[in-house]
């Protein structure tokens, strides 16, 4: 690590192109082929530097600290043709210019610039990989308090709620459990396994300027454990000097209270050079018993999440930027909450303390070459207790921290054989210390992983029609023999300016390791379930293939855009879990094991439209089909084995809309819904049914068909201050599981559809 930080002060110390003229650029964003209404938020950055700012509410923009020569003005925003203007300080009078920005309204609201496809900024128009993109309008018109209830809203997502009693879930990418998807923080894979088991609720809305995701394999650019995509939640950065606070208190079932307070500041200096962005969640959730045997179904829950992201410039080409944050989040699912954890008939309950920050540093040299490095770390200190009927053995620990660091070199080759060329070469390194104590049941974890990554990417521009990437990535595991080598290659058609083709094919690996659903104890009827790796657990492989289309058109004065995404995963050495018998100390064993070959294969649809600007409508739709190419024993009983091909827990359908109407200028009406299919769900023997009788039988059950229905109406009370109040409800339908187990030797992880019953809000936020 010192290395590390020895460079980074090399490149500080050395980086003496000071600002050598105080030059401002002033101007507003407006809609060039609309009512000429300004345009907020809107992305103004000087190509090939680090200067860079955001329009205000009224569409205004100030760049200060402009050098001399020639310079690139670049405007982007979602919605919208990106916009460029040309300057030449040398030949300007004066140190100051003012420019009105008029930009094209199109039918496809695509993000504006991702960095998640090729590691580097690019208008997404410009980008072979398919890229889906979860904005801040988005979260905010579904009043999503925090990750997991934003990302259902996105093609070929889907939220899974895993248990009955502490409320962990996951997110699925194309029908692909949550291990198979890698989640970034700033492009930095920094959350790691033990984070990934109740780490959705622990990131606030707030905290997020975007969310980028990259459906298909991802090992090329990101490493193992990308096989179905990668999901980089990019935080938000200090442009414009703001405040904003909001307030959300909901009623779950009408009945039990779930409040959230959340505020965040944003601060730059005059020379815009240096700024920092402070936020800050507190969230607390009073339990909820849905079947009325005094157990909890959703659990107790109090998060707060504190931190800061600032950056510093030395010079318009350079940026120095600093990352932190910190979370805590206590759980408890059960009964006699008035209890210590052991004197309760039932209590999975979990305390966390999250630390996690990142150092990065970024220069341009020229026009063409910019090199980045950084630093990333985190520290999870976990206690808990898992345990059934007075049960004192049940407590632990758990203890995580992860370091990562990297350097990253971009070039840009103007014209080589006949095409532009950005060449992008890295290194990155990451290392992770797991040890997981349950002493009272003599089970231990100590897990230390080591991976070192080199990759390589050629993204050409062949044509204004055409563009390709090739790249690879060469990993090193330690818990691997060999190198893993992980191609991939996308390219990009535009036969005209309306349609576009992407097709890609990649490949993927994860390595023999323990993954976040074994860092989860599971409670079966009352018993220990734990999880073991086979002695000869083998690497998994996936090849991934997508062609996808984006096509916007127009039937009257109504934009329409549809996009089409098809996808294959095959799987090579696929993990399963087993079901072995008990261990000697009669707890249920679980080994991971290779199975043989699993497919899934399917085509997401999206559709997006507006009318006269009061109206936009979005809604996507998955279709697939996924199994193993044998059976896998998923229980084993009296020398019963029951078998399946099945991906448990994966619908052939499922999707979201969603939809916001604008009354005027201060009433809107937002409504969405979240679709699940029918799907197959372990029901394991032990439990109390709806009718009283115990449950007797394993079997794995189909569930019925979902659809959670959302609907919200605010109203702008100021616009100066902002001030908006809003009322809502969750799930207005009530559309829930209702044959859930009832009594202690339960199975919570019986548990399927939407994560919360009909729950009612009020919200308020402020913005100055």
């Amino acid at each position: 690590m010192k290395y590390i930080i020895y460079i980074l002060l090399l490149f500080v110390v050395f980086s003496n192109e000071a600002f050598s003229h105080n030059h401002t650029i002033r101007g507003v964003v407006r809609t060039k082929n609309g009512d000429g209404s300004v345009i907020p938020s809107a992305t103004v950055r000087i190509a090939n530097t680090t200067l860079g700012t955001i329009a205000n509410s009224k569409g205004e923009f100030v760049l200060r600290g402009i050098p001399d020569g020639k310079l690139k003005v670049l405007v982007s925003a979602i919605g919208y043709e990106p916009f460029s203007y040309e300057i030449n300080f040398e030949h300007t009078d004066g140190d100051e210019l003012e420019i009105e920005v008029g930009m094209v309204e199109t039918n496809l609201t695509t993000p504006d610039l991702v960095v998640t496809a090729t590691r580097s900024e690019k208008i997404y128009e410009d980008v072979p990989v398919k890229v889906s993109v979860l904005s801040s309008k988005i979260l905010a018109s579904t009043s999503s308090v925090s990750l997991r209830d934003g990302l259902s809203f996105q093609p070929g997502l889907r939220i899974e709620s895993n248990c009955q009693n502490c409320g962990t879930s996951e997110v699925k990418i194309n029908g692909l459990g949550g291990q198979y998807s890698q989640i970034l923080i700033d492009s930095r894979p920094v959350f790691s396994s033990l984070n990934a088991v109740y780490g959705l609720e622990q990131i606030p809305s707030n905290m997020i300027d975007r969310i980028e995701i990259v459906r298909g394999g991802g090992s090329a650019l990101y490493g193992g454990s990308a096989i179905a995509g990668v999901i980089n939640i990019i935080t938000r950065d200090p442009y414009l000097n703001s405040f904003e606070a909001g307030f959300n208190q909901s009623f779950t079932n009408n009945e039990k209270s779930d409040n959230t307070i959340n505020l965040n500041t944003s601060v730059i200096n005059d020379k815009q050079n240096m700024g920092v962005y402070l936020f800050g969640m507190n969230r607390t959730r009073e339990a909820w018993d849905a079947t009325g045997d005094g157990i909890s179904d959703i659990p107790e829950l109090k998060v707060t999440t504190f931190g800061a992201r600032a950056f510093y410039k030395p010079d318009y080409q350079s940026r120095i930027g600093v990352q932190y944050h910190i979370v805590s989040d206590k759980r408890r699912g059960g009964n006699k909450f008035e209890l210590p954890y052991h004197l309760s008939d039932l209590t999975e309950a979990i305390n966390h303390i999250t630390n996690a920050g990142q150092i990065s540093y970024e220069s341009f040299f020229g026009n063409y070459t910019k090199m980045s490095t950084y630093v990333s770390m985190q520290s999870t200190n976990r206690d808990n207790y898992y345990g059934a009927n007075q049960d004192p053995n049940g407590y632990g620990t758990t203890d995580n921290s992860t370091f990562i660091s990297g350097v990253q070199l971009s070039q840009v080759v103007p014209y080589f054989l006949g095409a532009e060329h950005i060449i992008t070469a890295g290194y990155e390194f990451k290392y992770d210390n797991m040890s997981d104590k349950l002493s009272g049941y003599n089970l231990y974890l100590d897990q230390i992983t080591r991976e070192h990554g080199f990759y390589l990417q050629d993204d050409i521009t062949m044509t204004d029609r055409i563009s390709l990437v090739l790249g690879t990535r060469i990993d090193r595991h330690n818990f691997l023999d060999n190198f893993v080598v992980s191609p991939r290659a996308s390219l990009l058609y535009k036969p005209w300016s309306t349609f576009t083709l992407r097709t890609s094919y990649s490949t993927g690996f994860r390595a023999p390791q323990a993954f976040n659903e074994d860092l989860h104890i599971n409670l079966l009827a009352g018993d220990l379930q734990v999880v073991r790796m086979a002695d000869n657990l083998k690497t998994e492989f996936s090849q991934n293939v997508n062609f996808s289309t984006d096509y916007s058109f127009s039937i009257g004065d109504v934009p329409i855009a549809i996009s089409t995404d098809l996808f294959y995963t095959h799987l090579d050495n696929v993990f399963v879990l087993e079901y072995v018998g008990l261990t000697e100390d009669n707890y249920l064993l679980l080994e991971r094991r290779n199975g043989n070959v699993a497919e899934v294969q399917g085509i997401t649809f999206e559709l997006q439209t507006s009318m006269m600007n009061n109206f936009s409508f979005v809604a996507g739709m998955t279709y697939q089909q996924s199994k193993f190419d044998k059976s896998y024993a998923w229980f084993e009983e009296d020398e019963v084995i029951h078998t399946t091909d099945k991906l448990l827990k994966s619908p052939n359908l499922y999707g979201f809309v969603s939809a916001s109407k604008y009354f005027g200028k201060s009433w809107t009406l937002d409504m969405s819904a979240v679709i699940s299919g029918p799907m197959f769900v372990p029901h394991f023997a032990g439990g109390i049914t709806p009718d009283g009788s115990i449950n007797t039988l394993n079997r794995l059950r189909e569930t019925p068909a979902f659809v959670e229905l959302n609907g919200k109406i605010s109203y702008i009370v100021s616009s100066a201050p902002f001030i908006e109040i809003g009322v809502g409800m969750h799930n207005i339908m009530n559309s829930f599981q209702t044959d859930k187990d009832r009594g202690v030797t339960r199975d919570p992880y019986y548990i399927y559809g939407p994560v919360r019953p009909r729950t009612t809000y009020f919200e308020m936020k402020t913005k100055l």
